[in-house]
């Protein structure tokens, strides 16, 4: 369950917490099951580009739509959203607002009320092409003003219940269930589902357990083949495996020995089959699945072009010319050597909790093995210590397990693939799209930023995907990151539950959950449980 209720600060901002604000706090734009952005209209009725140069974004706010308390929404909660964001005046305890680092903010020049403040106009200094990103997770000014946009969401209390509009919380038991209910003062349509719960269970089988007992309405989760195979032969339920927005990514420590140059880091890199690390690893939840392709979005999201240069086909030549070239040598016995002509031997940490990280980790070091490198793999017990050993430094080659932003612009920040902490260990500076910083010590191609900037200010579609796939071949070419495959992921629930339409986007499953419909009556006022493993 939640710690923080508030995913616009980086205590809250994750999957779990997205799910469930989805369901509470007004989203202007999501992202449904085709992959399509949805004007929310129960929020605001039209929002609309109407000017490029400069750039000027109107909202029509819906002048039906109220908070729970009975307050209008209205221009001065778009106003004090953009404040929070990029830091302008002190929250409630006059301290300096957090909030999670996301371009576009910044590119703000103002926020305008007028027609009595139904009518919000936005314009930009800087163009900014992913602003239909913007304004999620909308917090009511007056609400957050008095209790505080850093601290004032961290139990599900009667400010987060004052400032939730669809739904609203009917109780919780810490780190173990969470109750949403329909707020009887929204304007929109009415949930077909009276009762939305949320509940912690171990992911495997005792989700699937859960669901068949009917302790669950819905499961998800990681794609474990055990949980496939307990789910198959159940009519009653309903289930989707696909490729999530979760991925595995190969991160090089550029300031390690051996690493600190692009071409040793891809004579290194073209060495792995990443097919053969994708069918083994998850080939039984997909038996066709394929590689990631791209450093900025996935498989099935829009702006997916897949390009992985001399890394889309390895072959044991192209790797054995680009060992030559970066200076490494190949004894009688196969066994590769840096410089010093000492055999070559990397540290590689993963997330032991991660079964996908783990046998990749192992089909790694036998592909590396294989190539006469030998790689010693230390294990790490969950993401959080993975990300402080990424974080300082302390580091060779990580495995790391991500979930890949909705907007590209968002993938952009840092730009190593999508690390989603800066990394301060490998100097920090990494490049945004707004202020490109670039340390040349990390052999970074600035190139790869400056296209992304561009990219993410195109307010052109077509020739801003053309400036992210020129960046993301040159992050290939850089090989700091390697993207490798997405992560199976599975989404089951009751036969009996109509309109369910997973979404790879972080607003997942429940994005349309207002209608879900029970097919089959088992009570008068009907319930949905949801899990997440």
């Amino acid at each position: 369950m939640p710690s923080n209720f508030n995913p616009n600060t980086p205590g809250g901002y994750n999957f779990v917490t997205q799910q469930v604000m989805d369901q509470i706090w007004p989203q202007i734009f999501i992202i449904g099951g085709d992959n399509q952005t949805h004007l929310d209209t129960a929020v605001v009725s039209q929002a609309e580009l109407i000017s490029i140069n400069p750039e000027i974004v109107t909202y029509q706010i819906n002048p039906a739509a109220k908070w729970a308390d009975g307050v209008p929404i209205r221009a001065d909660d778009f106003v004090y959203n953009w404040h929070a964001h990029i830091g302008v005046g002190f929250d409630a305890s006059l301290s300096p607002f957090l909030s999670v680092d996301q371009p576009g903010w910044s590119d703000i020049n103002s926020v305008v009320g007028s027609s009595n403040d139904t009518l919000v106009t936005v314009t930009f200094g800087h163009p900014f092409a992913d602003w239909e990103s913007l304004f999620s997770n909308l917090i009511p000014a007056h609400v957050g003003q008095r209790l505080g946009w850093n601290h004032g969401f961290l139990t599900p209390s009667s400010s987060v219940e004052a400032s939730s509009l669809q739904k609203k919380i009917s109780s919780e038991v810490q780190n173990s269930s969470l109750v949403l209910v329909p707020n009887p003062n929204f304007s929109g349509p009415k949930p077909y589902i009276s009762k939305l719960i949320f509940k912690v269970v171990e992911p495997g089988d005792q989700m699937v357990q859960a669901l068949e007992s009917g302790q669950m309405n819905f499961i998800m989760g990681q794609s474990y083949p055990s949980v496939i195979a307990g789910l198959s032969n159940d009519k009653y339920v309903k289930k989707q495996v696909s490729a999530s927005s979760t991925y595995l990514d190969l991160v090089f420590n550029p300031l390690s020995s051996n690493l600190t140059s692009p071409i040793e880091r891809r004579a290194i890199a073209s060495i792995i089959d990443r097919q053969q690390l994708a069918s083994d690893s998850a080939g039984y939840e997909i038996p066709s699945i394929g590689t990631l392709d791209n450093h900025f979005t996935v498989s099935g999201l829009p702006g997916y072009l897949g390009d992985a240069g001399l890394f889309g086909s390895p072959s044991i030549d192209q790797s054995q010319k680009l060992l030559s070239q970066a200076g490494f040598n190949t004894s009688i016995n196969g066994v590769v050597s840096g410089v010093s002509r000492t055999p070559l031997n990397f540290n590689l940490i993963y997330d032991s909790t991660d079964q996908f990280q783990v046998q990749t980790a192992q089909l790694l070091q036998a592909q590396w093995r294989d190539a006469g490198i030998e790689i010693s793999l230390n294990a790490l017990n969950g993401s959080q210590a993975e990300v402080q050993a990424i974080n300082s430094g302390t580091f060779q080659i990580a495995l790391f397990s991500q979930r890949s932003s909705d907007f590209e612009s968002r993938s952009s920040v840092p730009l190593t693939g999508g690390l989603s902490q800066a990394t301060v260990g490998l100097g920090g500076n990494w490049p945004t799209p707004s202020g490109i910083l670039i340390d040349p010590s990390l052999g970074l191609d600035p190139t790869a930023a400056s296209l992304a900037a561009l990219a993410s200010s195109s307010l052109d579609t077509l020739k801003g995907r053309d400036y992210y796939q020129q960046s993301d071949l040159d992050l290939w070419n850089d090989a700091i990151t390697i993207p490798l495959f997405q992560e199976p992921e599975l989404f089951a629930w009751s036969a009996n539950i109509a309109n369910v339409m997973p979404s790879r986007s972080m607003f997942g499953p429940l994005w349309n959950a207002n209608s879900w419909v029970e097919l089959l009556p088992t009570s008068v006022n009907s319930s949905t449980t949801t899990s997440g493993g």
